[in-house]
């Protein structure tokens, strides 16, 4: 069974996210606006949409590989709530000495969705497995 993801194009300039291929995990977002992205600066680029994410999944922006590896462009974090109606947003970073033109109609960034369950935290005295692995950040080599 599959889940449906709403989407609501607010915007003339907004274009449906889009799959590059059948088997791609996420959808391609695009922008709804002209934006410039300074030199190591970062701009917030609209995609003139509204999602309605299911229940127990979330929203997860990602760079597309292409403009980060080619052109220095990447995204920001960006987490998309299920209980969020606003309007998606970019947040993308320039990481080269060079502006970076953004036209309406590109493709930004990508919406993955994911599952998040709710769930209740509990604070505890120990955790149950004191055996575990305790290392991060490169702690099983670079």
């Amino acid at each position: 069974m599959f889940n449906t993801l709403k989407i609501e194009l607010v915007s003339m300039q907004a274009t449906m996210p889009t799959k590059g291929t059948p088997g791609s995990a996420a959808w391609d977002l695009y922008a709804a606006e002209e934006a410039f992205v300074e030199a190591y600066q970062t701009a917030v680029v609209c995609t003139g949409l509204k999602v309605a994410i299911p229940e127990d999944f979330a929203g997860l922006i990602w760079p597309r590989s292409g403009m980060s590896t080619k052109q220095g462009i990447s995204t920001t974090a960006g987490l998309i709530d299920p209980d969020y109606r606003g309007l998606l947003k970019v947040a993308l970073v320039n990481r080269t000495d060079r502006d970076y033109h953004v036209a309406i109609g590109d493709r930004i960034a990508q919406l993955l969705i994911v599952r998040a369950p709710l769930m209740d935290i509990q604070q505890v005295s120990q955790l149950d497995d004191p055996n575990t692995r305790l290392g991060g950040f490169g702690s099983t080599g670079v």
